[in-house]
């Protein structure tokens, strides 16, 4: 082609011409658009741009994979800087052609128009309408490849902080306000998506390369939005955490197994989530404003594992607590509210949990010794309350927490000692009845093997934590739990049914289970025959 020919007699490069730019390649191409810059009688050559653009990237957007360095990409766009200066670059053309020749394209290439505003993300969003903009995202984070253009961090910021912006704020400005409304939408449903994706992983006890941390590149939303707008999204997320499987542990089975979820013994993934959420925009309020709203209808093991989270990021924690658990109490006291007394005792244990369980010791002792400031110690009725609610609890308490409360006293009005009394000797009778059935280790915690059944015989469904073990840990199901089971004694005849109703066991397991001279029944070349795996 002769490039000043084409230059003088073309005012634009316009699409007949198009047909011939196939042919050339990108140094012909840079000096058309060269000529082009300085040729006063040319007025675009975008469609000389998109075919540099098209050399470059077409096979691999195709082939759906970027896999080459696309060092060319910094030229293409400094020849589009030139034309923009001269006023000889239209996006729309070249978002035309782009359009015309992909059905859809990466989210890195998306990225790229976005950052050099040749194509906003905005407006591809609502050219195209793409379905999997939040599994792509995550798939860039999961590939965790390093490239000189399609840079990941880069990436994730910008895009998101497009997402977070057009959900939380959206500008009528910009658009109709029709196409504003589609936009809003359409980031909420994105941003939806992500974090579905994202904390599911997370609290469901994956560990591994999947597991896409969307948090960690917050930087430009914090740097460019209103701390409002920050919050409000940190908020979102600790609220689908919270209300996710509510029917999962109920408050009393949290007393159970409140030691399994301490923030050192929770996954590392749901760790990082809550140490982004409370690093400085959520704090203890939050949590109990969704427990608020739900009424309590809201998965107690991650709110637990919030609470301590939330305690080690925020310098008066502990104190913090300590005041929230004796609101707790003093509510309980009016009109005998039992989930009230309940809660004051898991903030409070969750927060020694995470330190120190002299702390634990100390608070109980100065709640309920001869140190308390509560009119339980002269009040009767409120007094009888409080014995009656403890003894109501002991069924659920772990031998840890039954140990600590037989050792610590407890001041009762006149003519009361006698209940103290009654309690401890209570508790004494639980912890030996622990004793007497074997336990298992889950994440260096016990948990008595009884404890399992009675949650699995209350809620008429085996527990989560007995089918984990099940699951993943056959050799302590059938050496340690089975053998209860197969015990004809409640509650372990109930949980033997339970097992057999959910399909977890066969009738095999029933029938040719019995224990070797050593006491064991497990045979791992038996185990598919025994085992229903669901």
């Amino acid at each position: 082609m002769d490039y000043e020919t084409l230059s003088e007699n073309e005012e634009t490069f316009s699409v007949d011409v198009y047909t011939q730019l196939k042919f050339l390649n990108n140094d012909d191409l840079i000096k058309l658009i060269k000529a082009a810059i300085i040729n006063k009688n040319i007025n675009d050559a975008s469609l000389l741009t998109f075919q540099m653009f098209y050399n470059i990237m077409a096979v691999s957007i195709h082939n759906k994979i970027l896999d080459q360095d696309y060092h060319e990409l910094n030229e293409v766009i400094k020849l589009i800087k030139s034309l923009k200066e001269v006023n000889k670059f239209d996006c729309y053309i070249f978002i035309d052609c782009l359009l015309e020749e992909f059905l859809i394209l990466p989210v890195e290439i998306v990225w790229w128009l976005h950052k050099n505003e040749i194509m906003y993300f905005s407006q591809y969003c609502d050219m195209l309408k793409p379905t999997n903009i939040a599994n792509d995202l995550l798939q860039i984070i999961r590939s965790n490849k390093e490239h000189s253009i399609f840079i990941t961090q880069e990436i994730m910021e910008d895009l998101l902080l497009e997402l977070i912006q057009g959900y939380y704020r959206p500008n009528p400005g910009i658009c109709r306000l029709q196409r504003s409304k589609a936009w809003s939408d359409f980031c909420f449903k994105t941003l939806n998506d992500l974090i579905e994706q994202t904390i599911n992983i997370a609290i469901n006890e994956t560990n591994d390369t999947s597991f896409a941390n969307v948090l960690q590149y917050m930087h430009n939303s914090k740097k460019f939005l209103p701390s409002v707008i920050i919050k409000q999204f940190y908020e979102n997320i600790l609220h689908k955490i919270m209300t996710h499987d509510v029917n999962q542990y109920d408050l009393y089975s949290s007393y159970v197994y409140q030691q399994l979820w301490c923030s050192k013994r929770i996954t590392n993934s749901l760790l990082l989530i809550y140490q982004e959420i409370f690093e400085e925009y959520c704090g203890i309020q939050h949590i109990l404003q969704i427990m608020n709203d739900y009424e309590d209808k809201i998965n107690w093991r991650f709110t637990l594992a919030a609470v301590g989270v939330c305690i080690q990021k925020s310098p008066k924690g502990i104190t913090d607590i300590k005041a929230i658990s004796m609101q707790f109490l003093e509510e309980s006291f009016k009109g005998g509210k039992l989930n009230y007394f309940i809660k004051a005792f898991l903030f409070i244990r969750q927060s020694c949990l995470e330190s120190s369980l002299d702390d634990y010791r100390f608070w109980y002792s100065n709640t309920f010794g001869s140190n308390s400031t509560l009119k339980t110690i002269s009040n009767v009725t409120l007094f009888k309350f409080v014995i009656n609610t403890l003894i109501s609890l002991i069924p659920y308490e772990p031998k840890l927490f039954l140990k600590l409360h037989i050792n610590q006293g407890i001041a009762a009005p006149p003519k009361c000692n006698s209940l103290v009394f009654d309690y401890k000797n209570l508790c004494r009778a639980r912890l030996e009845e622990l004793k007497q059935t074997p336990s298992v280790l889950m994440n260096g915690i016990e948990i008595a093997v009884l404890h399992l059944a009675e949650e699995s015989t209350k809620h008429n469904c085996v527990c989560p934590i007995m089918v984990d073990i099940l699951r993943n840990r056959y050799e302590e199901f059938f050496n340690i739990i089975l053998p209860q089971i197969l015990r004809n004694k409640m509650p372990f005849t109930k949980v033997k049914q339970l097992l057999l109703n959910q399909q977890y066991i066969t009738d095999d397991v029933i029938h040719f289970c019995q224990p070797d001279p050593d006491g064991k029944i497990f045979d791992e070349d038996e185990e598919d025959a025994f085992i229903c795996k669901k």
